[in-house]
């Protein structure tokens, strides 16, 4: 039986939103110059080129995910519990699944990832438009200094915050107003892609796809470990696939 939780209001949970992704950014920039290095204080590194070190360097984004992933999802833990008679489990939507229902999940997100790469990839490229990624994918796999631990931080831990905060904090913040079921999927999803500026229009279009189709997973599963597990699919096949790149 599910338990009843306190709710923060559109404006708080809007507030609060915001507040945790500028707590992003800061604690993710403290870990990428820290996680830098020596190669950032070599004298003969010019601006730029310690720039684009730290771009493509693949220890530099795992220790930036990683510890931007873990301070922020302790802070939505933090910001829920500040909210009298708030449940985490519920405001969060742990609700646990069955294997056959992950597994079905898991197949649909497979099927989905198929028809967006047709979409979004395939076909752009037959007209000859290259999608610009904000960034070189091989060169950060291959730049690691442990792939475990970029595994961890690209696959586990960046899916389990954007997934706690969007599909789980900001979705149960923004459900009981107009917006109902159908408009908090998209309001989450276009904040979703709009989060990934690195990326060009076309690339933020096909963020904004999956972002719908993890809202959907989460509204119609009744829990966050559903669109969890297919984000983590999704990132884990991506991983694998740059290391090929």
């Amino acid at each position: 039986m599910q338990q009843k939780t306190a709710v923060w209001g559109p404006l708080a949970t809007g507030v609060f939103f915001f507040l945790i992704y500028a707590a992003l950014g800061l604690s993710q920039t403290f870990a990428m110059f820290f996680s830098a290095g020596e190669d950032m204080m070599a004298e003969d590194m010019s601006e730029e080129m310690g720039f684009e070190h730290l771009m493509n360097s693949g220890s530099v984004t795992a220790w930036s995910l990683g510890i931007g992933s873990i301070v922020c999802i302790l802070l939505v833990l933090v910001v829920i519990k500040l909210k009298s008679g708030s449940v985490i489990k519920e405001y969060l939507a742990l609700h646990a699944i069955s294997l056959k229902d992950t597994l079905k999940w898991l197949g649909f997100g497979l099927l989905f990832m198929i028809f967006v790469q047709l979409a979004f990839s395939v076909i752009p490229s037959y007209f000859g438009y290259t999608a610009d990624m904000g960034g070189d994918a091989g060169a950060e796999y291959s730049s690691t200094d442990s792939l475990i631990f970029f595994y961890l931080a690209v696959v586990v831990l960046t899916p389990l915050f954007e997934e706690v905060l969007f599909r789980g904090f900001l979705f149960k913040g923004l459900l009981p107003t107009f917006l109902g079921e159908n408009g908090t999927i998209i309001v989450t999803a276009l904040v979703f892609a709009m989060i990934h500026m690195q990326y060009d229009a076309l690339l933020m279009m096909n963020v904004f796809s999956v972002g719908l189709f993890f809202g959907y997973a989460r509204a119609k599963s009744g829990s966050l470990f559903a669109p969890l597990a297919v984000h983590v699919m999704f990132n884990l096949l991506a991983t694998v696939q740059s290391a090929f790149m």
